[in-house]
């Protein structure tokens, strides 16, 4: 399963939500596509871990992005909205 897309503003990378099959947990997988074809998705290297991760959005500037995250020990529900930063690469 691959849900919840969010494309940034160049139009040029991909994030999204996978579930890759029954028994794995959801992470966030990302491509780009620089010369017109899209590249094969990755994970997004040091953000996943071994619960649930997924469902973001950037923010304009592309520093910052809203996730979901579950499963945490100091959520409040079974999943939260968490703030990150990012390099803005």
């Amino acid at each position: 399963d691959e849900y919840f897309p969010f494309i940034t503003n160049d139009g040029n990378t991909i994030f999204f939500t996978s579930r890759r099959n029954n028994d794995a947990d959801e992470n966030l997988f990302t491509s780009t596509r620089p010369r017109g074809d899209w590249r094969n998705a990755e994970q997004v290297s040091d953000f996943n871990t071994g619960n649930n991760e997924g469902m973001m959005t950037m923010v304009k500037d592309g520093r910052r992005i809203f996730f979901t995250a579950c499963q945490r020990d100091d959520v409040l529900g079974p999943c939260d909205i968490w703030e990150a930063t990012t390099d803005g690469q």
